[in-house]
């Protein structure tokens, strides 16, 4: 799945690189596209990854500029509760088709449910395995709200609680507070206002704890619980990372499978911490390149992928004495047919080139997990169904490759997507 900045969201077969289908699903820029009803566990020994699924399987979240969260039915699970469940599709996508009598509107998925909340530019939205959704808060941007939302449930009103409200930390910076200034590079100094500033990311670490980046470079850990015989709900902050202070915290990415916690910001710098550590013990590895757009892990092969400002993908490994250890960086190839585009000054009357460099600037990097062989699951003897609706196969040999593979996806701001083998 992937979305742009136009609303547009386009669902994609990997076996045909061809869409199944693409909609208008908001108005805005699209800020967080979040598959839900599935977690990724290691198996303990191979090289792939086992998915944990609930009821909410099959559902796509998007938010957007617009101020809404939208909830896609994509699948239908037929029974989530046997290895060999089927499914269906809740609408087959297909291209718009006219003729000379009428035209049919392209079918999109059913929308399950539609929520209102604060955006901004930058600040994501999301839902963990229990329902629960975190959101900057609607009254004030540096605070949080939190939902449960329950899409299983009847009647009015029946979909959506809010467990908290806007709420702020009480932790604050560890500068002392003083007047607002520009340092030597020309970014401000958040942290000398001595607050946390607006909300820049959120992240779920578990089904009761999870993450918020600040503006301020600060990240705080909150975990949600209930008192005993008391049914409101409490939260209390279990960790505070100070290792990005004075820059505004950009990507979070949770590395299960090697227990850490990758924070990187506008700065040069990306914070490491122990993920199963009780103190959080952290590291600081220096990029020597400023801002970082976007940060994800292939757990398996200890790879970081980091997507910094000048547009280049930059790839480590894990290394105990460097922290992390530089393995490449690619940027996109020019066309064979420059796409430059001419750009008249009026008042100078002045004829300038954009370069088609400023569009292949990479934006988003995301690996995906490597589902269990389905070469290897038959010769184990166990059946996997695939189910259209008509009929029940094992796992159709066009796609095993897909399933068995892990793949890199790298997003370019001129909206193409390129897709990588990892071998």
């Amino acid at each position: 799945m992937t979305a742009d900045e136009s609303g547009l969201v386009i669902w994609w077969n990997l076996t045909t690189r061809r869409p199944l289908g693409v909609w208008k699903a908001h108005s805005g820029s699209i800020l967080t596209i979040e598959q839900l009803g599935i977690d990724w566990e290691s198996n303990g020994s191979h090289d792939f990854s086992i998915p944990k699924i609930t009821e909410s399987y099959g559902q796509l979240l998007t938010h957007s500029k617009d101020g809404s969260i939208k909830i896609w039915n994509m699948i239908n699970l037929i029974d989530g509760s046997s290895i060999k469940a089927g499914f269906t599709y809740s609408c087959l996508l297909k291209k718009k088709i006219s003729s000379a009598c009428a035209e049919i509107p392209i079918p999109t998925p059913p929308l399950v449910y539609e929520l209102p909340v604060n955006a901004m530019n930058f600040t994501n939205v999301e839902m963990n395995l229990n329902g629960l959704l975190i959101t900057p808060a609607t009254t004030d941007s540096e605070g949080w709200d939190l939902y449960k939302i329950n899409l299983k449930e009847t009647g009015e009103h029946r979909k959506l609680k809010r467990l908290i409200q806007n709420y702020h930390s009480k932790l604050r910076s560890t500068e002392k507070v003083e007047e607002i200034s520009d340092d030597d590079s020309g970014t401000m100094d958040f942290t000398k206002r001595g607050k946390l500033g607006v909300i820049m990311k959120v992240s779920w670490i578990g089904l009761s704890r999870f993450l918020v980046g600040y503006e301020s470079g600060i990240v705080i850990g909150y975990e949600i619980y209930q008192d005993v015989g008391d049914s409101a709900t409490k939260t209390k902050a279990f960790l505070q990372n100070n290792d990005l202070e004075g820059n505004p915290i950009t990507a979070i990415c949770i590395d299960k499978v090697n227990g850490k916690i990758l924070c990187s910001s506008a700065g040069s710098k990306v914070s490491i911490m122990d993920l199963n550590s009780a103190d959080r013990l952290s590291d600081i590895f220096e990029t020597k390149h400023k801002g970082i757009n976007s940060i994800d892990c292939d757990s398996f092969s200890k790879s970081v992928g980091l997507v910094t400002w000048d547009g280049y993908a930059r790839f480590y490994n894990y290394d105990e004495s460097s922290v992390l250890k530089f393995s490449s960086k690619m940027r996109r190839q020019l066309p064979a047919i420059s796409n430059s585009k001419e750009v008249v000054d009026d008042q100078n009357n002045e004829v300038t080139l954009v370069n088609s460099l400023q569009t292949q600037r990479a934006s988003v990097i995301r690996f995906t997990k490597k589902q269990l062989d389905p070469r290897e699951v038959k010769f184990a003897g166990i059946n996997i169904l695939y189910n259209n609706g008509r009929s029940k196969n094992i796992v159709k040999r066009n796609k095993e490759e897909v399933f068995g593979e892990r793949w890199l996806f790298v997003g370019y701001q001129d909206g193409k997507v390129a897709m990588y083998s990892i071998k």
